[in-house]
């Protein structure tokens, strides 16, 4: 596990962006979540040269809330990327109704398939052909599962994948690690299906949304809340 701090003032300082695209390397298919993005931080990560060598071949499901800092020209711009990338890239918007929470995670997982001559850049084992067939319709008894996890504070913003001040995590996985995450990850995305819209229902639902009062102050509403009952918590 590598733990980075993102700091432009600090002589150490990892930004986020970088280790996310460098984590990109031999991986093959992966997913994300990111409680915020701007249209900056969308063609910063989806945009740059390392990801689109990696989407070339592979695949990402990303998903983006809209409790606050989103906007339309954010996923304007995700829907550029989701038609040029057709086929290989999906996003989702997290649009929800709840009042006290909002989705706030900040992560990624990537997966990808490298020969036995790799497994010293691996944190985990060989995986038997037989799950390998399993897993990709064809036997790799000769090749490994690997994956790794980068999960921590900042958003899919310039802000926070370069010039906040984030901490954040590397972590390499195993077969069986990177298999666990992605299993997890598929359970929530199931159980989410019903807050999950595509890009253009998004925007639809967004600009009928700032069109209102109400819709506009509901993220400063859910904040308040958020505030209010993390206080009450701290006094209990």
């Amino acid at each position: 596990m590598e733990f980075n701090l993102q700091d432009p003032t600090y002589e150490n300082t990892k930004p986020l962006g970088e280790s996310l695209l460098n984590g990109l390397s031999h991986m093959s298919q992966g997913g994300g979540v990111y409680a915020f993005a701007t249209s900056e931080g969308v063609k910063a990560i989806l945009g740059d040269r390392r990801f689109r060598d990696f989407i070339s071949k592979g695949y990402y499901y990303l998903v983006v809330g809209t409790d606050d800092i989103t906007d339309i020209a954010a996923l304007n711009t995700l829907k550029l990327f989701e038609e040029e990338y057709k086929g290989h890239l999906t996003v989702k918007v997290y649009i929800h109704s709840g009042v006290g929470s909002i989705l706030h995670p900040k992560y990624s997982w990537f997966k990808g398939y490298c020969s036995t001559g790799l497994t010293e850049e691996i944190a985990g084992g060989k995986i038997h052909s037989e799950n390998m067939a399993h897993l990709s319709g064809t036997s790799k008894n000769t090749e490994t599962i690997k994956g790794v996890l980068i999960i921590g504070s900042g958003n899919l913003t310039k802000r926070g994948m370069k010039n906040n001040r984030e901490a954040y995590v590397v972590i390499p996985c195993g077969g069986r690690d990177i298999l666990e995450v992605e299993d997890e990850w598929q359970r929530w995305i199931n159980h989410s299906r019903v807050c999950l819209y595509d890009l253009n229902h998004a925007v639809e639902i967004l600009a009928k949304r700032d069109k209102t009062i109400l819709g506009r102050i509901m993220p400063a509403i859910k904040k308040v809340l958020m505030r209010f009952g993390g206080k009450a918590k701290n006094e209990r």
